[in-house]
């Protein structure tokens, strides 16, 4: 198998990751915020300032990793599956940039976070059997508990970018319990 490029457009990061199919090694990756789902919660929409962004951190990881986003393996999550222009917007992703993404249901994203974690835990040379796992997204949360070869996962539409969105205004006040 020859290297793979594997895309994850999350509700607040990007991640590109250049993959040698023979060896079995990560050669190469990509990070960066992007922020798609500010300005979810109120508009129901990606906006045009994170599509933006997005398609600004694509150039900057075909230019690390010189990869061709026409054989890029591409997933999207939480934001996309909450946003009303989705379909727009991955349309206009394929038209610029040449990425097909797929919506990803959290299912398939939990199960996915699962087999990033095991491979990362056998590369650590640790036990990986029995565990569990919580990944805080920025659009949505995934509970994982691994048993062996069987797991259960249930992923949740709340993550630190929606919340923190959802609840802007509330005031948070400074109480010491032990003033009393």
């Amino acid at each position: 198998m020859k290297n793979i490029v594997s895309i994850d457009l999350g509700s607040n990061s990007f991640r590109t990751l250049l993959y040698d199919g023979l060896n079995h090694k990560i050669i190469d990756e990509y990070q960066e915020v992007v922020g798609m789902a500010d300005g979810l919660i109120d508009t129901k929409q990606i906006s045009i300032a994170a599509q933006n962004r997005v398609i600004d951190a694509v150039k900057r990881s075909i230019e690390k990793l010189k990869y061709n986003p026409k054989d890029a393996i591409c997933v999207t999550t939480a934001a996309m599956r909450m946003a009303e222009n989705s379909n727009e917007v991955l349309r206009r992703f394929k038209k610029e940039c040449g990425l097909d993404f797929k919506i990803i249901d959290g299912n398939e994203e939990a199960r996915l976070t699962l087999l990033a974690i095991k491979y990362a835990l056998k590369r650590e040379k640790k036990e990986s059997e029995h565990f569990i796992l919580i990944d805080i997204g920025g659009g949505s949360t995934e509970l994982i508990i691994n048993n062996g070869n069987d797991y259960f996962a249930k992923s949740f539409d709340i993550g630190i970018v929606t919340l923190s969105q959802k609840y802007k205004n509330i005031e948070f006040y400074d109480v010491n319990l032990f003033d009393q």
